[in-house]
């Protein structure tokens, strides 16, 4: 026999309820200055604003074929760092270097 539900009818479908365990950061330290900031409280912005590099080095890179490195910057040392050669992005295809 053949039974076929649809607009509301029964569900063929069975669910089980599962339980999944999640790693959640909760700090970060700047790897310049060593300052830890909790992703709580007062020092949530401050965890929000951190810099994060991640570098996959490729075929020929500098850094070695196939490395992975990594900084944790705090906004504070970030504007250090890379103050004098940050500036603000331009608006989705506004100032475009075109090649013709």
């Amino acid at each position: 026999m053949f039974y076929f539900y649809c607009n509301g009818g029964m569900s063929m479908r069975w669910y089980r309820r599962y339980t999944q365990e999640m790693f959640v950061p909760v700090k970060i330290e700047c790897d310049r200055c060593h300052k830890e900031y909790e992703n709580t409280g007062n020092e949530c912005l401050e965890y929000q604003e951190f810099v994060c590099i991640f570098i996959d080095g490729g075929y020929g890179s500098i850094f070695g074929d196939g490395s992975q490195l990594q900084c944790h910057l705090c906004q504070h040392c970030a504007k250090i760092l890379f103050g004098e050669y940050l500036r603000e992005a331009p608006e989705e295809n506004e100032n475009l270097n075109i090649i013709e």
